[in-house]
């Protein structure tokens, strides 16, 4: 977690030394804070990790440091982890940067003797590992910093310790994709070897994240008889699993395609000896409810049915493992997956709550297409997102859309054209749209077969979305009654990017929606994509990496998927021994959140605040069951502890309020749940 208490201490002449959030980003050019205190206090649960920052600052001359170690002699909170700040030189700004600054701090490097230029700033990263078992209260530590010259000089700390305990196994899920042929090149590793695989499997682990092992390698040897084994697999997964909450058994992005199809007559099916195999060994450790397996990432539209085979495929094999489908949501798959990971930009809190619940997406049409077209179709302007079509317009379902193509200046505005299996008589139309790409003018054209098309006179009422969550709607009026078979809508005064988007056209009045058909319920994750909120970007906000599990607790989704955790730059290799101040080539850090160290992965500041983060989702889960079970909370506590959807894209003011409250609310956080202990104790 980080420091509650932004604090500075001013400790002596010359040479400046301030203590700072872990929230707070340290430049090279960050001068001290004119407000100064003497004392950091933390605050922590029991099992967590605590970290806070240490700045130091030569106005004058060049500082040489070179040793920074805790004097304290508490075994309950022990000697703290130093860490030097090292820098990312990024050389283009995320979708989510803040600035164009060319140095972002990030690697969290081992201590090594090091000098402060004149007139520039260097930043320490301090952890403490509180003890399972460690008292409640207040614990004392004083953190010395020696210069070249023997001068030394203390940081008073305070750890406030409540009595609540995190468990040692994170309830926030996670599934991060691991560059395994990176750490084979980097480390010179061989798979056959899994004792030497366990330092790098403790680094990503000690943050409490979770990710995947094979990548389609010796890990599973699949031969092309159709024989499986995957004994090797199982000696990685005994050290690795203890740790991980999240088991991803697929190899990545081949996904069932590791497995040859064998003619309909042969003994058995490749995949489903390796889940049947699989799955058995999990059981037997009682690991099996944490298997995963993504059968394909999604694809664009045209590969949409190999992709729902491939889903069969894993249920058929082995219907214990979750499949996890990533990607915005769709009714195509919604009998598929049982986890779906959604980026902030594509999730809708009632769609979410429906698959949560076990509800088709779907509900009858009253009157169905014979087919719908459309003058182009578009997709979002996101990474990843697929194209849409026009039938998604009219498909019964509130949570697909179609979107038009760029449209062009000059020439007829894009358009939308419904044909229905049969006539229908009405006066009334409706589009419902989606967010933020709204027509201002709907012209409408209707007719039956063999019949001339006639301009239709419809008069329109806007709707504004009646909640921050609900979409925008125009309700048509015909002049009189029309009766037709098919509608064209033609859009005009566009408002984003010259781009309509229609989540569903309702022609005439729908009768009483009939309760959706049941489907298996599918648990909604997140998936913090390239550009999205949060972001793990390095130039993103310090707090985006933080708010990850503050947005899966409000969203009430218990796991998340990031598909860069150490997806290294190869000319990286000759500088994991050297460990330099400035890493370069790594762009703005979406692929990796650990760094190439000498004998094993070094953490990313992003990292440390993930993990912050995560241990943060423990403590909003108790303190939520307390506060459902009947504790009283104090209104600001109240306030943070409520379930409520995220904006998918907040502005910098926003995001500093989250950091203030975190910063503000933690430590009474770890008070609250101490109180409740008591009161429920007696």
């Amino acid at each position: 977690m980080t420091a509650l208490l932004i604090v500075t201490a001013s400790l002596f002449a010359g040479p400046e030394i301030w203590t700072e959030s872990s929230l707070v980003q340290v430049f090279p050019d960050t001068l001290p804070p004119k407000m100064t205190e003497r004392t950091v206090r933390l605050y922590a649960a029991r099992g967590e990790r605590e970290s806070f920052q240490i700045g130091i600052h030569a106005p004058d001359e060049v500082l040489g440091i070179v040793d920074v170690h805790g004097r304290g002699k508490d075994d309950a909170i022990g000697l703290p982890e130093v860490r030097r700040v090292g820098y990312l030189k990024v050389s283009s700004r995320s979708r989510r940067g803040m600035d164009d600054r060319p140095l972002w701090p990030d690697p969290l490097l081992e201590f090594a003797p090091f000098e402060v230029a004149r007139g520039e700033t260097r930043a320490l990263w301090v952890t403490y590992d509180i003890a399972r078992n460690a008292r409640p209260g207040t614990h004392r530590d004083r953190i010395a910093l020696v210069q070249r010259d023997g001068r030394s000089h203390d940081v008073p700390v305070l750890i406030h310790v409540s009595g609540f305990a995190i468990p040692p196994l994170p309830m926030l899920r996670s599934a991060l994709e691991f560059d395994r042929g990176a750490v084979r090149r980097f480390y010179a590793l061989q798979d056959a070897a899994p004792k030497d695989w366990r330092p790098i499997y403790d680094a990503f682990t000690r943050e409490r994240l979770a990710f995947s092992l094979w990548d389609g390698g010796d890990l599973v040897r699949v031969a092309a008889d159709g024989t499986v084994d995957a004994a090797l697999m199982k000696r990685h997964l005994h050290y690795a699993g203890r740790a991980m909450n999240t088991i991803v058994l697929d190899p990545g992005a081949t996904g069932v395609n590791a497995f040859p199809r064998l003619a309909r007559d042969a003994p058995a099916d490749p995949l489903s000896v390796y889940l049947r195999d699989m799955g058995e060994w999990l059981a037997e450790r009682g690991w099996l409810g944490r298997a995963v397996f993504e059968p394909m990432p999604l694809a664009q539209r045209d590969d949409w049915p190999a992709l729902q085979r491939a889903f069969t495929q894993v249920r058929t094999a082995n219907s214990f493992v979750e499949r996890l489908l990533v990607g915005d949501v769709h009714p195509f798959f919604e009998t598929d997956a049982t986890i779906w990971a959604v980026p902030l930009s594509g999730y809708d809190p009632h769609a979410m709550a429906r698959l949560r619940r076990g509800d088709s997406l779907v509900s009858p049409l009253a009157h169905p297409a014979r087919q719908v077209i459309a003058s182009s179709n578009g997709r979002l302007p996101q990474p990843g997102a697929f194209e849409t079509r026009p039938r998604d317009a009219y498909d019964g379902c509130l949570f697909s859309f179609w979107l038009s193509a760029p449209h062009a200046a000059g020439r007829r505005g894009p358009w939308l054209q419904v044909e229905l299996e049969a006539p229908v008589t009405t006066d009334t139309l409706r589009v419902v749209w989606r967010t933020g790409f709204e027509a201002t003018r709907v012209d409408v054209t209707t007719w039956l077969p063999g019949s001339r098309r006639v301009p239709a006179e419809v008069a329109w009422t806007r709707n504004p979305p009646p909640n921050p969550n609900a979409q925008s709607w125009a309700d048509g009026r015909f002049d009189r009654p029309r009766t037709f078979s098919s509608v064209r809508l033609e859009f005009g005064e566009l408002n984003t990017r010259d781009i309509v988007g229609v989540t569903e056209v309702l022609v005439g009045v729908e009768p009483q929606a009939a309760p959706p058909a049941r489907i298996a319920p599918t648990q909604p994750w997140v998936f913090a994509g390239d550009g999205v909120f949060p972001s793990l970007a390095v130039d993103a906000h310090p707090v985006e990496a933080r708010m990850l599990p503050w947005v899966c607790y409000a969203h009430q989704t218990p796991g998340f998927i990031h598909r860069g955790l150490n997806h290294w730059p190869e000319e990286w290799k000759s500088q994991a021994a050297t460990q330099p101040l400035i890493w370069k080539g790594g762009g703005h850090g979406q692929d990796f959140l650990f760094y190439p160290g000498p004998d094993r992965p070094l953490p990313s500041i992003r990292a440390a605040r993930l993990r912050d983060g995560i241990e943060d989702y423990e403590i909003l889960t108790a303190l939520y069951a307390a506060w459902m079970d009947g504790a009283k909370m104090p209104d600001d506590m109240a306030g943070a502890l409520a379930l409520h959807p995220y904006p998918a894209d907040p502005p910098p003011g926003d995001l500093d309020a989250y950091r203030r409250m975190i910063e503000g609310i933690r430590g009474r956080f770890g008070w609250a749940l101490s109180q409740y202990a008591k009161e429920n104790s007696r």
